[in-house]
């Protein structure tokens, strides 16, 4: 079993703000049927039976299944398809939970546990619609997995780390009302020379929504719209953050730690790729931080060996990883920006980059 044989999940790169609801309703309709894990079936095609109708499926909507169900996804993709379908069928007899299948055009999307709260994608459009005199709107993207939407807000002001090196700040709000992320908006910084954007880290500060079953639906959806409205950022420390970079140079300890997110991501071969580094020169850095650690563990007289610096200057990486992002798919996307704009706060977060 490989995730090539399953149904592509479906994306789309939406020109305008305008466009956007209508190809909600025409390209990203989904369909819920609810059922009991005990119920489910899984075909030698891989498609899923449901209340007694077939229908291929998503490696995602399988990778869900297998999560439910407790088999390692590594496990699945392994063995051969007659026994994974025999530990499907073993394991379901011990489960009665229930279960909502996310439908679009007869496609298992995605399967998620009951209760499961959400937003529906075309409620945040709703939602933004009156700011688009306030905001600029920069992207729409739209797949299986979810929604995310960015606008360039005036009034936050803008960072010049070079001479006509421009970067923008705005908000990047993120939804599935398939089981993937949930409502969500962050600070969006986006470089105009290159059309590139990074997300910050939360601790810049963010909008989450969050359902109260006492309160009803669209007042839940007022407080976050009023949140969004007060959520502020302060230009100096992200300048202060961006001199760091022009400054800076990766450490050997972050080189690693920073290849591995990408390599989680994406895969090895991406990460070097996307690093600008050789294997033989990547394998070295590893080798003397593993070497280090090795001797800073035996250390009894408390005397540590530093990390090393890099060759990589940290703005210059940042620029890479963040024109590599657009070449990826929704989700690839997604991360590899999320993971630029954790290095807007690299001093603080030197060892661990998610």
């Amino acid at each position: 079993m490989t995730p090539e044989k399953f149904v592509k999940e479906k994306e789309m790169r939406v020109p305008s703000f305008s466009e956007g609801l209508e190809i909600l309703v025409s390209d990203f309709h989904y369909e819920q049927r609810f059922f009991s894990l005990s119920e489910i079936s899984m075909r030698e095609d891989f498609s899923l039976l449901l209340n007694g109708d077939c229908h291929p499926t998503t490696y995602w909507a399988l990778k869900s299944l297998f999560g439910y169900l407790g088999i390692p996804e590594k496990f699945a993709i392994r063995i051969p398809t007659d026994l994974l379908l025999n530990n499907i069928e073993r394991l379901k007899q011990f489960e009665n939970t229930s279960m909502v299948a996310f439908l679009r055009d007869n496609i298992v999307v995605n399967i998620q546990k009951i209760p499961y709260s959400h937003v529906k994608n075309a409620d945040v459009l709703q939602l933004f619609e009156k700011y688009q005199q306030r905001w600029d709107f920069e992207c729409l993207r739209i797949s299986d997995r979810g929604m995310e939407i960015s606008f360039l807000d005036e009034q936050l002001g803008q960072l010049e780390p070079q001479i006509g090196d421009i970067t923008r700040i705005g908000f990047r709000t993120i939804n599935s009302e398939t089981g993937y992320r949930g409502l969500k908006t962050s600070f969006l910084l986006f470089r105009l020379q290159c059309k590139n954007g990074a997300v910050l880290a939360d601790n810049w500060g963010d909008v989450r929504w969050s359902y109260d079953k006492r309160m009803r639906h669209e007042t839940s959806l007022s407080l976050f719209e009023q949140r969004i409205s007060n959520l502020s950022i302060s230009i100096e420390p992200l300048r202060q953050q961006y001199s760091k970079l022009l400054s800076s140079r990766l450490t050997d300890e972050q080189f690693v730690s920073l290849w591995r997110s990408l390599a989680r991501i994406l895969n090895g071969e991406a990460a070097d790729k996307i690093m600008q580094a050789e294997k033989q020169e990547r394998q070295a850095i590893f080798k003397q931080v593993r070497e280090r650690d090795k001797r800073n563990k035996q250390q009894v007289n408390g005397q540590i060996e530093p990390t090393q610096p890099t060759r990589w200057n940290l703005y210059e990486l940042y620029n890479q990883i963040t024109e590599q992002a657009k070449n990826y798919d929704f989700i690839g996307c997604r991360h590899i920006e999320k993971l630029a704009g954790s290095l807007i706060s690299v001093e603080e977060t030197a060892q661990d980059f998610v």
